[in-house]
């Protein structure tokens, strides 16, 4: 291998099983919302001493030669061709990678006071089949369930002004001005989002608002119904959260358990989702095609199951 400068970059790489207990830490505890936390490994090292090291656990010796440039695209074209990443994904990753990636204050491993895995040991763990590395972290050895819950985010720009309120408006009226081949959507004012073949004779897919008493930071229109989903274990929702002071909102679709075959899903399906959450996004970056702030626009109770 040739290795790049990024490669003499210091890192602190930390065992996934030591990231999942750091989250489940956070989880519910309120003195920790809105702040930020470092989860480091025990060790320091360059990329190049990981990768000298993981080919140590693997019984294997690195040969491999540095060169004094960083080669961007190079390094971006090679990591998409042997991970199957999307270059748009791993290229911010790879420019990156020329600053140190240290963890400064780690809070919430010194307050547990719990070991964190050596690096060695977390390749290992790593190299385990799936159910062994299940057991290992500390999950029940079954496997996953041959379902998949689906989660997808679409950032959106806000005009000032705006909250999550006026964006759930501007989506219900977007969605019912659309045209699209065999699939109509239609929006009763604004508490429900119907999906349906052409003449309404089959629904594929129907979202019912959910009453709340504070809609300028969160919309939710549950999942109740239609052909296309499977009811899960969660409640599946496509929700709008809005951060006003900085001119953008989240619309995401959460725990959405498709009811085709997963190849089927990815091949057909995921298409159209992410097809129409992209064009609303640019509507909405252009603010052409949603609409202006308006000075007075009450939202009416709602009447929606929790």
């Amino acid at each position: 291998m040739l290795l790049p400068a990024w490669t003499r970059t210091a890192t602190q790489p930390v065992a996934l099983a030591d990231v999942v207990r750091e989250l489940a830490d956070l989880v519910g505890r309120r003195e920790c919302y809105r702040k930020a936390f470092d989860v480091g490994g025990a060790e320091i090292m360059s990329f190049r001493t990981m990768l000298e090291r993981t080919a140590a656990v693997k019984g294997r010796t690195l040969r491999a030669w540095d060169v004094p440039f960083a080669a961007p695209r190079l390094s971006t074209f090679l990591v998409s061709l042997i991970t199957g990443a999307p270059q748009a994904l791993v290229a911010p990753l790879v420019e990156s990678l020329g600053a140190p990636t240290l963890a400064t204050r780690q809070r919430l491993q010194d307050a547990a006071k719990r070991s964190r895995s050596t690096f060695d040991d977390a390749v290992a763990a790593a190299l385990l089949p799936r159910s062994r590395r299940r057991e290992r972290a500390g999950f029940p050895g079954t496997e996953p369930s041959e379902h998949f819950d689906v989660r997808a985010l679409q950032r959106v720009s806000l005009p000032p002004g705006a909250d999550a309120g006026w964006l759930a408006a501007r989506l219900t009226e977007w969605l019912s001005r659309q045209r699209w081949p065999l699939v109509t959507v239609t929006c009763e004012g604004r508490s429900s989002i119907r999906v349906v073949l052409d003449r309404g004779a089959v629904e594929l897919l129907r979202f019912e608002r959910v009453a709340r008493e504070d809609d300028a930071a969160r919309v939710v229109f549950r999942l109740a119904g239609g052909l296309l989903w499977r009811k899960g274990l969660r409640s599946a929702r496509l929700e709008i959260r809005a951060f006003p002071g900085e001119g953008v909102a989240l619309v995401g679709l959460h725990d959405f358990a498709p009811r085709l075959p997963w190849a089927l899903y990815r091949a057909v399906q995921v298409l159209l989702d992410q097809g129409v959450m992209r064009a609303f996004a640019r509507a909405s970056h252009s603010r052409r095609d949603v609409g202006q702030v308006p000075e007075a626009d009450p939202l009416e109770q709602i009447d929606a199951a929790q």
